[in-house]
């Protein structure tokens, strides 16, 4: 079975992270798109990986301090603005490919919260594309599951987890699948977490040899900064 690609932050090697040219890029070289998502201080969802705007906005703040409109306002990158989900969600209904979003959590939040904006999110809209939602925050996952359970969901794993409390998370949260640091996976984890009936994606791969061993691994998909590489 081929190793599928996913554009990772839209296609962040490419073009400015997140922004809706780097996810267009995405959709048009990869098999499916990953974008980060944040709550904005208005309970919208900001497309952004960080919780400071200070490395992608060059601004002091948090996306927490800022309604969507604000953050919409602002520069990420090329002129790009950064972009709300929604308009993510009405980009990938022209494309026949799945959107990852990445539900994004920090401390002292309620891990619940961020869930139940994204679920009604994509309640408002008619239509949706292929969604998968994931996240380190398997409290945050779990809440998704249970209060939007037609959603494919991914466990991604954190660094210091064993093959066994991964295999115990996916026995508690019946995830669709897992998603791991390509550079800890080794055939036996890769085949133990495979055993166990998900789909197994690894992150980030951006060079030809990482590519062939993760395929060689049995690895479904790969995220990757350069979409179209493979």
């Amino acid at each position: 079975m081929r190793c599928l690609t996913i554009g990772h932050r839209g296609a962040k090697g490419l073009a400015p992270e997140n922004t809706l040219r780097a996810l267009r890029i995405g959709f048009e070289r990869a098999d499916a798109v990953e974008c980060d998502v944040s709550l904005s201080g208005d309970g919208a969802l900001a497309v952004i990986h960080d919780g400071s705007l200070m490395r992608r906005i060059r601004l002091r703040g948090r996306v927490k301090d800022f309604t969507m409109a604000a953050l919409s306002s602002f520069d990420a990158g090329d002129g790009e603005k950064l972009p709300s989900l929604r308009d993510v969600i009405l980009l990938a209904g022209s494309f026949s490919k799945p959107l990852i979003i990445e539900i994004k959590t920090f401390a002292r939040g309620d891990p619940r919260l961020p869930a139940e904006v994204l679920k009604k999110t994509l309640l408002s809209f008619p239509d949706l594309p292929e969604i998968m939602v994931c996240s380190f925050n398997h409290e945050t996952l779990r809440h998704f599951r249970n209060i939007m359970p037609g959603i494919k969901i991914i466990a991604t794993i954190k660094q210091e987890m064993t093959g066994d409390e991964i295999c115990a998370l996916i026995d508690s949260i019946s995830p669709e699948g897992v998603s791991v640091d390509f550079r800890g996976l080794t055939p036996s984890l890769a085949a133990k977490i495979k055993d166990k009936g998900v789909f197994l994606q690894a992150w980030v791969v951006n060079s030809d040899k990482d590519f062939k061993r993760m395929a060689k691994m049995g690895v479904d998909w790969v995220y990757t900064d350069f979409p179209g590489k493979f």
